[in-house]
This record gives structure tokens, sequence and C-alpha cells, in this order.
């Protein structure tokens, strides 16, 4: 891809991965029952997204990852953390899959740390930011991930995929770290 195939991109796909991520990190909270399932499955998926682009080589000649918004891709050696890699193969086996490794209800590692993988992943986001090329990565990426703690984030309204409009979200980046606040089962 151009520089400007890759900020085009980086503006409108990775933004969305990114802000759903936050948006159902954020979301989770408020739901229960079923819809606190789905939104949590869907959590998972763009988890799995930004693990695989941050992480990972290609799988593929089309996938898009991290190394492609630098102009010396060797200098991004992120690695996939301990962590990152049993959310991953979780994620892979939980959700593609009917699997004997789907955990029950009352498991000691049923549920998932949203916070702290949240905030694995925000910390190796804003570690790419200041690394990536000016003019690969969109600057509505940037903006984003300078979002620092105490701030209050808006993120919804147009529906990416539809011509449908939803209420926006707001909440303090701080509020995704409340425990008391949070189920992630």
């Amino acid at each position: 891809m151009t520089d400007e195939e890759l900020t085009k991109y980086s503006g409108y796909h990775l933004l969305y991965e990114l802000k759903m991520f936050w948006w159902l990190t954020g979301a989770l909270s408020y739901m229960e029952g079923y819809l606190h399932d789905a939104v949590l499955e869907a959590w998972v998926v763009h988890l799995r997204n930004l693990i695989l682009f941050f992480c990972h080589p290609k799988a593929d000649s089309d996938d898009v990852i991290a190394k492609d918004f630098l102009d010396k891709p060797d200098r991004w050696s992120q690695t996939e953390s301990t962590t990152l890699k049993a959310a991953r193969i979780r994620a892979n086996k939980e959700l593609s899959h009917i699997t004997e490794k789907r955990k029950y209800a009352g498991e000691k590692d049923k549920d998932w740390d949203v916070a702290g993988l949240f905030r694995e992943i925000g910390d190796i986001a804003k570690k790419f930011v200041p690394q990536a090329s000016e003019t690969k990565l969109h600057s509505d990426v940037r903006q984003l991930l300078a979002v620092s703690p105490g701030t209050m984030v808006v993120v919804g309204g147009v529906s990416h995929s539809t011509a449908t409009v939803s209420r926006p979200l707001v909440f303090s980046v701080d509020s995704i770290f409340d425990k008391d606040n949070r189920r992630n089962k």
C-alpha cells in the first residue's frame, strides 16, 4: 500500500478497531444478561484483531499490521505477552469453534480481565503512535490514542456499516479500570 492508502486505511479501519475496542470496554459495565455476553464477544473480536495487528507478522499478503505504518519496520519489535497470547488463543477457540476448551460458569479463569487487557493494548498502541510515520498513520488515530486518564471519551454516533445512527456513549477512561463496576464473564 502507498502512504496515502495507509493513511486512508488507518483513518477508517484501524480507527474503527480502536474505537470499537474502547467503546465496548466502556459499554460492558452497562450491560446485563445476553446483551452483556454479546458485547463481550464483540470486545473479544476487536481484542484479537488488535493483538494480531500489533504483535504478529502478516499471515497473508493482504493483512495490514503495525509494521506497515513505520518508515523503519525493523524497529517495531512488539512481542505478544503471555497474557495477550492466552487471550488470543482463548478468543480463537471460544469464538470460532464449539470446543472442549470453553469455560464453565464458576471456573476461576472464566472471567476476561477486560481492564488489564484494555490497559495492555492501550500501552502497546501508545508505544506504536510515536514510531508510526506521519505520512502513513492518520491523525485521527493519533488523536484518539492521545487521550489521557480522567478524560471523558465520546464514542458512537453514526455507524460505520449502515446508515443508522446510535446514541454516543460517554465515559471516563478511568471508569474502565473500576473493578467494582465490571462484569466480564
